[in-house]
């Protein structure tokens, strides 16, 4: 079993967020921009299935769509902030539900003291043991972003003294400066902050904030995959697909141990992955006859459970 570009549960789930909202905010934005070339005296919309009549109709679609794309724009760094902030509840509800599979010595990281005051990501780190110095280099945009959140949802969209002080402090210059690239392109400039001003956000920065929690979000998966291993691996296959009251969507379902190496294979990204390894394992967990239970869940009334090894 092959786990050297696994991902993990919580960035599958970050990593589908991403891509999706990058494409969703470029549809949106593009939208609203052909809305403002409408030269129209009266611009008519239609409204769907939602309840305000057959259509709108707007008389200076201009000064609507710039309206909208500040609402995009605040919105998008709003929900890309709680996608990470999920992230990083699930990535520590993973390692907590893993902790029975590692030895007593092992399962005790070098816990730094956090403060239940401290930022969401400062806090799991300190509590399982991991260092933020490798992505340092993220650390500036990303506090940047989180405090232009906390102004968003708590100042309806003023900054506030701290965001200046991240705003105007040289390690974000820096971060902002090396930020890696593509060749032939740039990061967008950030945006000017005064205290009490509203803050003047585009989509751009929006989709920045989601590039910088993605750095981050890929520097967690790899410590996730290192701490718990192929092992765990194969349970958090287990426990979502079979075990969870919330599973994944699976459409291969001809037997549990069919299930969870398909969940291993095409969307943990684990090469090299047995069937009987992976039933083993759980076996040697003491999970296997738990999957086999609640894989009676995903059989056709009258079929008996059908797997290649038996407890």
């Amino acid at each position: 079993m092959d786990i050297s570009n696994a991902s993990t549960e919580p960035f599958c789930r970050f990593h589908s967020f991403h891509e999706e909202f990058n494409r969703s905010t470029k549809v949106a934005f593009g939208a609203l921009q052909a809305l403002m070339r409408s030269d129209k005296p009266l611009t008519i919309l239609e409204t769907g299935d939602e309840p305000w009549g057959p259509y709108t109709e707007w008389r200076d679609p201009i000064r609507e769509a710039r309206a909208g794309i500040k609402f995009l724009s605040a919105m998008g760094i709003v929900r890309v902030m709680s996608a990470f902030e999920d992230l990083l509840v699930t990535v520590d509800a993973e390692y907590s539900r893993t902790a029975f599979l590692r030895a007593a010595a092992a399962s005790q990281p070098n816990v730094e003291d956090t403060d239940e005051d401290e930022p969401l990501l400062k806090n799991v780190c300190g509590r399982l043991g991991w260092s933020t110095d490798p992505v340092a280099f993220a650390m500036p945009l990303y506090d940047l972003f989180s405090v232009t959140r906390n102004c968003i949802v708590h100042r309806s969209g003023r900054a506030s003294k701290a965001l200046v002080q991240v705003a105007e402090s040289p390690p974000l210059a820096s971060s902002h400066a090396a930020w890696p690239r593509r060749k032939g392109t740039r990061l967008p400039k950030l945006p000017a902050i005064t205290v009490g001003k509203e803050i003047r956000l585009f989509p751009r920065h929006a989709i920045l904030a989601s590039s910088v929690c993605y750095e981050i979000a890929r520097y967690l998966n790899g410590k996730l995959v290192d701490t718990i291993g192929g092992t765990g691996l194969v349970y958090m296959a287990a426990y979502h697909s079979l075990l969870s009251d919330d599973k994944i969507e699976i459409f291969a379902k001809k037997s549990p141990e069919v299930i969870i190496r398909h969940v291993l294979a095409d969307r943990y990204r684990l090469k090299e992955v047995g069937i009987a390894e992976t039933v083993d394992s759980l076996k040697k967990m003491g999970k296997w006859q738990l999957c086999r239970l609640a894989y009676r869940d995903f059989e056709p009334k009258g079929t008996q459970l059908q797997t290649q090894s038996k407890c």
